[in-house]
């Protein structure tokens, strides 16, 4: 099965449809502008880290479900959504090695478990999910946040790869405060993610911020 065989089910639309309603209030985006995003992101990494074509598919898959457990609520979204991606992908006949490798992803994804680090498949799903900051990501929300504000200062990101050094270059405007990030919510989320990768892998992260 081809990760784009998967966007065009009824699961698959009907799903963040429903989470695309549920979550309308909500400043940052969960469902398909989301989804896309990590897609895309996925793909730059698939190719950064050499994956092969069935690993590829694996990643974009998981990419694309990932977030389907927020039916059932933010608080474990994660393992609920592993448990309905394995249930229908069950049902759509693929290969059960296969979908404990997507399972194991999407199980993991919100990048606390050591256990992402068994797979490489998990690892750059996480990643993917985590670098989703740029301000098309978030929406416009009556009730303003300063740490949500600072990102819609993100035009864009993109990723490069120096031997284990990943480095992820934010093209910012001239009114982004690099001075706000230290006690910025989100940006400590993904320092704090970073720290972990560096400590359990031999993998370097870091942000490149440029105004442009």
């Amino acid at each position: 099965m081809n990760y784009k065989n998967i966007l065009k089910t009824e699961f698959f639309k009907n799903t963040y449809l429903w989470i695309e309603n549920d979550k309308k209030n909500f400043a940052v985006d969960h469902s398909f502008k989301h989804i896309y995003h990590v897609i895309e992101y996925a793909k730059v990494l698939a190719r950064l880290f050499n994956l092969n074509k069935k690993e590829t598919n694996l990643l974009l898959i998981s990419a694309a479900l990932h977030d389907v457990g927020y039916i059932k609520g933010r608080e474990n979204h994660a393992e609920n959504g592993a448990e309905i991606v394995k249930e229908f992908l069950t049902q759509q006949k693929m290969n059960e090695a296969d979908i404990e490798k997507i399972y194991h992803a999407i199980y993991y994804h919100g990048g606390k478990d050591v256990k992402l680090f068994e797979s490489e498949i998990s690892l750059l799903l996480v990643i993917a999910d985590k670098i989703d900051y740029a301000k098309d990501r978030y929406n416009e929300s009556k009730e303003i946040h300063e740490d949500i504000e600072l990102y819609r200062q993100v035009n864009k990101n993109e990723l490069e790869k120096l031997g284990n050094k990943l480095i992820i270059h934010s093209y910012i405007t001239k009114n982004f405060r690099q001075d706000l990030l230290k006690d910025n919510y989100f940006y400590n989320k993904l320092t704090n993610f970073l720290q972990f990768v560096e400590k359990n892998t031999k993998l370097k992260i870091s942000i490149n911020f440029i105004t442009k």
